[in-house]
């Protein structure tokens, strides 16, 4: 009975100290672009795997196509120097927002990984910060306005 009593004190000490400690925050996102990744994992992919390992990188890319499914989207974004079309994996929250998108939509990304295939870098866990279209309606003239004013 004692040791037992014992015992419980024991782990609820040690639950109590884990508690206690804070959790390391992660850490802040580099502002990246397309086009500086492409490069640094062309120049030298370990370098550019080590320094994207353990840090979540923020950029603005247009989306090219929506591809996967509704579990699993993925964005292809627009760039045509590579083997392999650049791809952004969505976190789950915002796997709902891969069906607002359409291509040519702006969005801004904080992804969570880096890696890469066929030295093409890919993005993974990210989240859409922002999806700013590139034209609006409001934007476009219609064809009947264009029409009216050339009469």
């Amino acid at each position: 009975m004692i040791r037992l009593a014992i015992s419980t004190c024991c782990l609820f000490a040690a639950l109590c100290a884990c508690s206690d400690q804070q959790a390391i925050p992660p850490a802040a996102p580099i502002d990246v672009t397309l086009e500086q990744l492409v490069k640094e994992f062309d120049q030298n992919q370990v370098a550019a795997e080590q320094r994207y390992a353990n840090t979540p990188v923020r950029l603005t890319a247009t989306v090219a196509s929506i591809k996967g499914s509704s579990e699993e989207p993925l964005l292809n974004l627009s760039w045509t120097d590579t083997l392999l079309p650049i791809q952004a994996k969505l976190a789950e929250a915002s796997k709902p927002m891969a069906a607002d998108l359409l291509p040519g939509d702006q969005v801004e990304l904080t992804c969570a990984k880096v890696t890469e295939v066929l030295g093409t870098p890919m993005l993974g866990q990210c989240a859409v910060e922002k999806n700013a279209p590139t034209s609006s309606p409001a934007e476009t003239p219609n064809a009947s306005s264009a029409v009216n004013k050339t009469q």
